[in-house]
């Protein structure tokens, strides 16, 4: 076996000049290439991986490869060679840091730095696949480099799939850096799959996940559990990660992150464009707001018990009921076969993914979300009534429901009948626009829905919403839409001293009070979910959280003000729940 190389050794045409990194497949020299008088990266394969001969022969096969890529965000290959056994690559030098390091210790970017990087690293990608035929296999934030240019971000993808060692040889690479990287590996990757283009993407879109929240959205208590996270959960949304991005960036990753390859963007320019939409979005453009089912390492705020599914009408807040039914899971997708023994052996980590029930579930009440929201009182509108008149029948969709009271106005299970009368009615006051804006009497938000058909027409949105109706009853062929209602503001309540919120005058204990139809164990729950927003993402005037009733077994929304003094909860039923804000700063 060769020593490594040390300073003022010589390789062929290079010099070492330092050590600059090293890894599972060999080790990186800052070097100087003496015939052209230039600093280069050069990567230096180690000898037990070097010396198979199946390697060595696609090494230098795909390396030649790489350097005929010639674009402005991919690392440059000078040159391949074998010298004196050793396998080496010379690359092009940057001065800068690794992405990795960059995260580690800001956290996260601003999302206008990280979706410029996220959008030249599309772009560096496209070139390794169109030009060379090449599959990255390995696209991290440490292999990310960044240099400033003119106070902006240049990004360079660096070390190539070249590296990639023959299945034999994986387990080589076990204490340094694997074959792909679990917390950015797509699902057919883990599944043993051959890793094509779209795995590349959907590494990318892990990435961009990471450098906007600041988290993978991936992780669990060891390697086999991000595993199958990554092949069998609900994708994560960033506004569940993050609430304060709000939703523009859920669509874009339900699609980058999507567990199916064909479902995923199909080039990087494609990816590109998607996130520029995203970015360039304003407000919340998800009908549903459904915060997709995230395994507990990315949950937000501190863990309640998980509600059980149902459609039941809620009863008032904290009222105690029938005994509830124990919480139904639902675990999509099939085991993945490379792991399932293991995922059998260490019992628990494979959690089943709970259906994820949104706010336009049809309960009297949201089912809610821990989100922080910017909505203040006064922007709240009224939902538009109109009254429906029978057309001539059309046949409803399969697996829809009926709205009571409507005729030929259908749902999916994801959307309520108020959403849908109100998607009705904005549809035939567009005159039939593909494209439109309906008011939520749910969450108190505008959506957009997308329409097409003629004699069913079908409205979709975010997270699966939809809503069907009969062409004559959307073209207002029967029926005459009541005038719009513009939103009536509503005044800020006058600031009061702390004594227990007016109404909620029975003390669960020092700090928190309730009124008589909430109940302190609901209350307690609803001050824990708060007091981890807070120490999550700081003060605010407004929160809107999700709380965990153990007499109803269901979780309910609290609407959350602060007036610097206290807080002030209201959900549905006139529940009220008030504690002094000093109780959070101090929990």
């Amino acid at each position: 076996m060769a020593e490594e190389l040390k300073v003022g050794d010589k390789l062929g045409d290079f010099e070492i000049v330092e050590v600059a990194g090293a890894g599972g497949m060999g080790v990186v020299y800052k070097a100087r290439q003496r015939s052209l008088d230039r600093d280069v990266a050069l990567k230096v394969i180690k000898d037990e991986i070097a010396a198979e001969p199946e390697y060595r022969e696609r090494f230098l096969r795909e390396a030649k490869l790489a350097a005929s890529v010639d674009h402005p965000h991919v690392v440059t290959v000078y040159d391949v060679g074998d010298e004196d056994g050793r396998l080496y690559l010379a690359m092009q030098w940057i001065d800068g840091s690794d992405l990795r390091q960059v995260l580690d210790s800001s956290g996260r970017l601003t999302p206008k730095r990280a979706v410029a990087i996220g959008e030249q690293l599309a772009g560096a990608l496209d070139a390794v696949h169109e030009a060379s035929g090449l599959v990255h296999r390995d696209v991290k934030p440490a292999n990310v480099l960044l240099r400033d240019v003119g106070g902006e971000d240049h990004a360079y993808l660096t070390d190539f799939g070249v590296a990639k060692p023959p299945e034999a040889l994986e387990a080589l690479t076990r204490t340094g850096s694997t074959v792909g990287t679990t917390g950015y590996l797509a699902p057919e990757q883990i599944q043993g799959k051959e890793a094509g283009p779209r795995s590349d993407l959907y590494s990318l879109g892990c990435l961009i996940f990471e450098m906007l929240t600041g988290k993978q959205p991936f992780t669990g208590d060891n390697e086999l559990a991000v595993r199958w996270a990554h092949a069998q959960d609900a994708r994560p949304l960033v506004s569940n990660v993050l609430p304060a991005l709000g939703h523009r960036y859920d669509g874009f990753f339900g699609k980058a992150l999507a567990i199916d390859p064909d479902q995923r963007f199909a080039s990087g320019r494609e990816l590109a464009e998607g996130l520029a939409g995203a970015q360039a979005a304003t407000g919340d453009t998800d009908p549903t707001a459904v915060m997709g089912a995230t395994h507990a390492a990315t949950a937000i705020g501190p863990a309640t018990p998980i509600p059980p599914a149902g459609g039941q009408t809620p009863p008032p807040y904290g009222y105690a009921t029938p005994t509830p039914q124990p919480p139904q899971s639902d675990r999509s997708g099939s085991p993945v076969a490379l792991i399932v023994i293991g995922i059998v052996a260490v019992c628990g980590i494979a959690a089943a993914v709970l259906a994820a029930s949104g706010v336009f579930s049809k309960e009297s009440s949201p089912t809610p979300r821990t989100v922080a929201s910017t909505t203040p009182k006064s922007q709240t509108t009224k939902p538009v009534k109109h009254v429906h008149h029978q057309p001539k029948p059309v046949t409803p969709p399969a697996g829809s429901e009926s709205c009571s009271g409507a005729s030929e106005l259908w749902v999916n299970q994801n959307t309520s009948c108020p959403f849908a009368e109100n998607t009705q009615s904005a549809y035939a006051e567009a005159n039939g626009s593909e494209n439109i804006s309906v008011y939520s009497p749910v969450t108190g938000k505008t959506y957009a829905m997308t329409c097409t058909g003629t004699r069913l027409i079908t409205c979709t949105g975010g997270n699966n919403a939809a809503v069907y109706f009969g062409s004559a009853m959307a073209t207002g062929q029967n029926t005459e839409p009541a005038p719009r209602v513009e939103p009536e503001p509503t005044p800020e309540p006058e600031p009061e001293e702390f004594s227990g919120g007016g109404a909620a005058t029975v003390a669960c204990d020092s700090n928190i009070y309730v009124n008589e139809v909430t109940s302190c164990p609901f209350a307690e729950n609803v001050f824990e979910v708060y007091a981890g927003e807070y120490q999550s993402y700081g003060e605010a005037s407004y929160y809107y959280v999700e709380a965990y009733s153990e007499e109803t077994g269901k979780s309910f929304g609290m609407d959350c003000y602060d007036d610097s003094d206290f807080v002030e909860c209201t959900g549905g039923k006139g529940a009220l729940v008030t504690f002094p804000m000093q109780a959070v700063r101090v929990y």
